[in-house]
């Protein structure tokens, strides 16, 4: 019973960490985009968004990397990609968690307001 109550837990916890780390970099990825498109410059826009599709890229393939790494199970050393993404993905799933907390309280403060 208990066995099953923590295998539970934990593909709850994974679920929610995936969920936090997608969302967190959707919302990044948007605000880039749309910071973007406000350049009147068709080059620079193009060339912007290039580079955050070859960054977009670039997160994914290291991302998917990590994972196949782990998979095999055995421990391995780490590269600094690696640790470039956790930090960027801890640094950003943090920030985008904030910025929503703030937005919702400014929403329950106008509200009691």
């Amino acid at each position: 019973m208990l066995h099953g109550v923590l295998i539970f837990l934990g593909l709850l916890g994974a679920a929610i960490g995936l969920s936090l780390a997608f969302l967190s970099q959707r919302y990044w990825f948007e605000r880039a985009w749309r910071f973007a498109g406000r350049i009147h410059s068709p080059a620079w826009r193009k060339g912007i968004r290039s580079a955050l599709i070859a960054a977009l890229a670039v997160i994914a393939l290291v991302a998917v990397a990590a994972i196949a790494g782990n998979v095999r199970g055995a421990i391995f050393r780490a590269s600094w990609w690696s640790a470039l993404f956790g930090l960027w993905l801890s640094s950003s799933i943090f920030s985008c968690l904030f910025i929503k907390i703030i937005a919702g309280a400014e929403w329950v403060w106008k509200r009691l307001r």
